[in-house]
């Protein structure tokens, strides 16, 4: 547990924060939490990675107990 921690300080200190592009699908964003046992990422857009939200695993779990939201999209 004790190295996580430490893998996750070095890669904010080099400015190695793992996100999430506006356009990926949820499953993409799950999986880097997943990957990487984060709970959340920042979402961003274009090449300076501009930050325009965030994604959590609540979220994620919200959308998948919620079908009818998606309703519209199938």
């Amino acid at each position: 547990m004790q190295q996580v921690k430490h893998k996750k300080w070095l890669a904010f200190y080099l400015g190695q924060v793992v996100s999430v592009q506006s356009d990926e699908l949820i499953l993409e964003a799950f999986k880097k939490m997943k990957d990487n046992q984060i709970g959340g990422l920042p979402v961003v857009e274009g090449p300076k990675k501009q930050i325009v939200g965030s994604v959590s695993i609540r979220d994620i779990r919200f959308l998948l107990l919620k079908p009818e939201l998606f309703s519209s999209f199938r």
